[in-house]
């Protein structure tokens, strides 16, 4: 079962035509990492929560297109 987030990320994929690459998905990947890395770190309440903020928009942007790419390749 889709996300609510990931019903509105596909139409743009697949309008686009854009291929999903496992370069985009490890980018998005290591990009979270990062993010919770220096959350984790910040000194600042503000600063912390706008890092896993980010950090969580790149987990699940890892995650849509990992969903994507795992689609059947008739659905592409």
């Amino acid at each position: 079962m889709l996300s609510d987030a990931t019903r509105l990320i596909l139409p743009v994929w697949e309008v686009t035509g854009r291929i999903v690459k496992s370069d985009d998905i490890q980018y998005h990947q290591a990009r979270a990492a990062r993010e919770l890395d220096a959350g984790q770190s910040a000194s600042c309440a503000n600063a912390a929560r706008a890092h896993l903020t980010l950090s969580a928009l790149h987990t699940e942007r890892a995650r849509v297109l990992g969903a994507i790419e795992a689609r059947p390749t008739q659905d592409k």
